[in-house]
């Protein structure tokens, strides 16, 4: 095995770790959201009808979640910014907490396709800000 093919595996296997821990890091921070600030993602959304979030599918309402968690601001600060300046329920060092970290820090990108890392992920040139970058996703 090449040394490029065992670096990618032990990429993947990370990455499999650590998507399992934002899957219940976002689990965590839905239960800080109040009703007012999912009305409002649901409305920017188009999902708001007559009071009710109505979405097609649980894809759908993954993409609502993640956008109530990320993309609903007070003042300047997402949810993730807030948790982790208030009261971070995960302990310093832990991979929780670098995930919220990293949540925290996360911004939308126009990315362009470079290289596709089969069972790993992509290489991408960032569109926006410039530069490469190496984005993991393992279905």
């Amino acid at each position: 095995m090449t040394m490029m093919l065992e670096k990618e595996e032990a990429i993947g296997a990370r990455y499999k770790t650590l998507r399992g821990i934002s899957r219940q890091v976002n689990s965590r921070l839905m239960t800080f959201l109040d009703k007012a600030t999912l009305d409002q993602a649901a409305e920017r959304l188009g999902m708001l009808i007559e009071g009710t979030v109505v979405a097609d599918g649980e894809a759908t309402m993954d993409m609502y979640a993640n956008y109530a968690i990320h993309g609903v601001f007070s003042g300047e600060t997402s949810l993730c910014q807030r948790v982790l300046a208030d009261d971070c329920p995960y302990e310093a060092g832990s991979d929780e907490r670098l995930v919220l970290e990293a949540m925290a820090q996360s911004r939308f990108l126009v990315l362009k396709a470079l290289r596709a890392v089969p069972g790993v992920g992509l290489e991408a040139e960032d569109l926006c800000r410039g530069g490469t970058l190496f984005l993991a996703d393992v279905a």
